[in-house]
């Protein structure tokens, strides 16, 4: 029996994906399980507190799902910017007071949150035995796995924004989009994680800071494969992910190189 594994990875700001991605259509670049029965699955807040879900086929019919996402992301980015605002805004004036009192100039505080785009992503790709990812035990444990990924972001339940489990493609997956505000420690996400070296730092440092980003990076890829109840990738692989298009061209090449071959053997 082949053994289960999950995988953490953190999409860059230039891969989240699109709502048409996660709902609505498949590309026609993506490599389709043609295999597969299993309905895809959504997760998405009815409200604040309780999920809804609903299985689904990117055939174009699920805007009215995307729509109800959409709108809950909107209210959430707003309200965290007016928690943002009123946080910085009580600051400020605590503050001001206190420079007056001792008759010294005030410094410039921002009242408003520079970050423009607070929609994250995190995927979770899964291998081995698929008939076990067809079970209330799979839906289960990725969602307590989302859980967990969120709260050691610093953020809480009402941050994620939707849980979509993709099966019709060849490694069924998992995309996790969030809103990166932390309502508790009045900032983001990124931030409370980002390490930043300062100026006079030595290079073995820098290294040493370097081995700590990754070792957190790690300690990612342990909780998922805890929380989803199967192993790990490999610890201290250098493997990484080729992009797509490059995938598609090693194997197109391939092909055509096996076409000529074919044809070479048949004029023999």
């Amino acid at each position: 029996m082949s053994k289960n594994i999950a995988i953490f990875r953190q999409a860059k700001i230039s891969q989240v994906s699109t709502l048409n991605h996660l709902l609505q259509e498949l590309s026609k670049d993506n490599l389709v399980n043609h295999e597969t029965t299993q309905k895809n699955i959504v997760l998405f807040h009815e409200n604040e507190k309780t999920f809804a879900r609903v299985d689904f086929d990117r055939d174009g019919s699920n805007k009215k799902v995307a729509e109800i996402i959409k709108d809950y992301e909107k209210a959430l980015d707003k309200h965290a910017r007016d928690d943002y605002k009123k946080h910085k805004e009580a600051e400020k004036d605590k503050i001001f007071a206190e420079c007056k009192k001792n008759g010294t100039k005030p410094p410039k505080i921002r009242t408003v949150l520079q970050t423009k785009n607070l929609k994250k992503e995190f995927v979770i790709a899964v291998g081995g035995d698929k008939k076990i990812m067809d079970s209330e035990e799979f839906y289960k444990n990725t969602l307590k796995t989302v859980k967990a990924v969120i709260k050691k972001k610093g953020l809480e339940d009402k941050n994620i924004l939707s849980i979509a489990i993709h099966f019709d493609e060849t490694t069924p997956h998992v995309h996790v989009q969030y809103n990166d505000y932390s309502f508790k420690q009045k900032t983001t996400a990124s931030e409370l994680e980002r390490v930043r070296p300062s100026e006079d730092m030595s290079r073995s440092k820098k290294k040493a800071q370097y081995a700590e980003n990754c070792e957190k990076f790690g300690n990612y890829q342990d909780l998922v494969a805890e929380n989803m109840e199967m192993e790990r990738g490999e610890k201290g692989s250098r493997a990484k992910n080729k992009k797509k298009a490059e995938y598609l061209k090693e194997k197109r090449e391939l092909a055509d190189k096996a076409k000529q071959e074919f044809d070479k053997q048949t004029l023999l």
